[in-house]
């Protein structure tokens, strides 16, 4: 199954969603063996229930690759640091956060260690155009899924 193809339909109905106006609900996608796609609607849960959750969801349907869109606000470049500080001080949003971006992402991990993620920034409603990267370690609470105990991430799910 070509994950990438499939991430990229996914966040082709994310981006038309949100060209209309709407918000994009956060939502995973389990991609199972053989090509069937389960959907966790994070929506329904506080975050911090997000990762328990999608684990479940992976040992339960045996996936072998998830993605989950979002919309954030991120902080880049040297204002980056002092983002990261405040979030880990207890800052619930970096929406009122100095020099913030809003995006919309779709963060995918494959269970053979590959990861992708497709970005969007939305600047007065509107979207940019997608930008794409493969990188192998992709930052949030979003990767990890598939890590082996040995290598820093969390446990194989």
């Amino acid at each position: 199954m070509d994950t990438a193809a499939l991430q990229d339909g996914l966040f082709e109905i994310a981006r038309a969603i949100r060209e209309v106006g709407e918000e994009v609900a956060p939502i995973a996608f389990l991609i199972l063996p053989g090509g069937g796609l389960v959907q966790i609607h994070l929506f329904t849960m506080p975050k911090d229930k997000w990762r328990a959750t999608i684990l479940d969801g992976v040992r339960k349907t045996r996936a072998t690759a998830i993605v989950v869109h979002t919309e954030a606000w991120v902080v880049g470049g040297k204002d980056a640091p002092a983002a990261l500080a405040a979030k880990m001080a207890g800052l619930g949003s970096l929406e009122d956060f100095p020099g913030r971006v809003e995006i919309l992402q779709s963060a995918m991990e494959c269970r053979d260690g590959t990861s992708r993620t497709l970005l969007a920034d939305l600047e007065d409603g509107k979207l940019g155009l997608t930008r794409v990267s493969t990188l192998q370690a992709v930052g949030g609470e979003m990767v990890g899924f598939f890590g082996a105990p040995s290598s820093g991430r969390s446990p194989v799910a």
